[in-house]
């Protein structure tokens, strides 16, 4: 079987049936996101920390490739931006017996591992290392800093949700999230202070006091 796909981040090179003869089927069926998904759950052999966590580490991914953003459809939510073409692939997946919950996380079956394995050894070299770049990135921050760093370096913060009592919660933490994105090394001085909402100079005031 040969198969290209349209954003040409897969290419099969061989007969897959004769790796997972009884999962064929299943791969085949596939679509682009389905195969990101898969691939993000399987990064660094850690779990996704939560559905907040999923939805903003493929909205980056889909960023860094832009063939994806029509399919992911990503809107203006209340918690950021949201597919809800995401949110219905991972239940499909969990129908088909390749993700379930655990915990409340999105994990890979021991099916869906097997088809994830094929799916990193062909699959585009540069999507697989930003897939586990993000996933680094985004996995350990807590629900608060994911965030206040999704809200306050959006492109277009004007489009989140005016009434997003989460958004607004954050507001008066803006400073804190942003120094402690800062100190564990997860965003750079310019983007913490644009985080906090300050200029840079004034967030590097503030850094000085907090290590004093």
């Amino acid at each position: 079987m040969f198969f290209i796909n349209r954003l040409g981040v897969f290419s099969w090179g061989y007969d897959v049936s004769s790796a997972i003869s009884d999962l064929e089927d299943k791969l085949v069926a596939l679509n682009d996101v389905d195969r990101i998904i898969l691939l993000l759950a399987a990064s660094g052999n850690k779990p996704i920390k939560g559905a907040l966590w999923l939805q903003k580490e493929l909205y980056l991914i889909q960023k860094a490739f832009p063939q994806l953003a029509e399919d992911t459809g990503f809107e203006p939510h209340m918690f950021g931006p949201y597919s809800e073409i995401i949110a219905d692939e991972v239940e499909q997946l969990k129908e088909s017996n390749l993700m379930e919950l655990r915990n409340e996380q999105p994990v890979l079956t021991e099916n869906g591992k097997k088809i994830a394995s094929v799916l990193a050894e062909k699959a585009n070299k540069k999507i697989i290392e930003k897939i586990n770049e993000f996933k680094e990135f985004m996995n350990d921050m807590s629900a608060d800093e994911l965030l206040a760093y999704t809200y306050f370096t959006h492109e277009k913060p004007e489009e989140l949700e005016k009434e997003s009592i989460p958004y607004k919660r954050l507001l008066g933490k803006r400073k804190q999230l942003a120094l402690s994105l800062y100190f564990n090394e997860k965003i750079s001085a310019q983007k913490a202070a644009q985080v906090a909402g300050l200029d840079l100079e004034d967030f590097l005031v503030e850094v000085k006091k907090a290590v004093q």
